[in-house]
């Protein structure tokens, strides 16, 4: 058994912690079980706790969010292969959760090993857990803009998408400060350096430097996107 922070009505004011929980088993080859040292906090976490009117039952007995986190691999499948045992048997990672399973607000969840990666040395664990759900989301929405930032082919990588100017890239991140912009902000400018132009927007003099920290060319306020670009 285990303990959880977890719900049977919807409504985030009724989540409550239960001690009798029964820990996750792996289901496919590739599951892995990871104890769980910290988990992130998302507004999905509040979307999915308040998606129906307050008081409804929940479709599971005991409702778990949490969409991603750090642990330690404590076991994987018995149908594990030999490489995935090596890979990640014992290491801490880094981990996104699928959704149609329980979450994260518990002491073990049960992941797929390609939901999963290594955490190098020297980075804090509690900053790891805030990496999966805003990082990959970041990744996710700039690949379908057309700016990838990973190749697998190991060449030079290079925007899907010719520039409207035929001179470098302009990319706007609405809400740049958010944990999603954030990474997106960072990722861009980390793989096209100076030939992408970056406008976040913003609602405060704090978030506009937060931006500009993060690698933004320029801010804009939240409500000056059509008047300014």
């Amino acid at each position: 058994m285990m303990k959880v922070l977890g719900t049977s009505k919807f409504g985030r004011q009724n989540l409550a912690f239960s001690s009798n929980h029964p820990k996750p088993t792996p289901m496919k080859p590739t599951d892995l079980v990871i104890r769980i040292l910290y988990t992130d906090l998302n507004p999905v976490d509040h979307h999915k706790l308040n998606m129906k009117p307050d008081g409804t039952p929940t479709p599971s007995r005991c409702f778990i969010v949490g969409y991603g986190g750090v642990g330690i691999v404590e076991s994987a499948s018995p149908n594990a292969t030999a490489d995935i045992q090596q890979e990640f048997l014992h290491k801490r990672v880094c981990f996104l959760v699928d959704p149609r399973f329980d979450g994260s607000y518990a002491q073990y969840v049960v992941v797929d090993c390609r939901l999963v990666a290594a955490i190098p040395d020297g980075v804090p664990l509690e900053a790891a857990a805030c990496i999966p759900v805003a990082g990959v989301t970041a990744l996710e929405c700039l690949e379908k803009v057309g700016l990838p930032v990973s190749n697998k082919n190991e060449g030079a990588i290079a925007p899907m998408i010719s520039s409207a100017s035929g001179d470098k890239h302009r990319l706007l991140i609405v809400g740049g400060a958010g944990g999603v912009g954030s990474w997106a902000t960072q990722l861009a400018r980390s793989v096209y350096g100076p030939n992408i132009e970056i406008v976040c927007t913003t609602g405060s003099a704090e978030s506009r430097d937060w931006c500009i920290k993060m690698g933004a060319d320029a801010t804009i306020p939240h409500n000056e996107i059509e008047t300014k670009l």
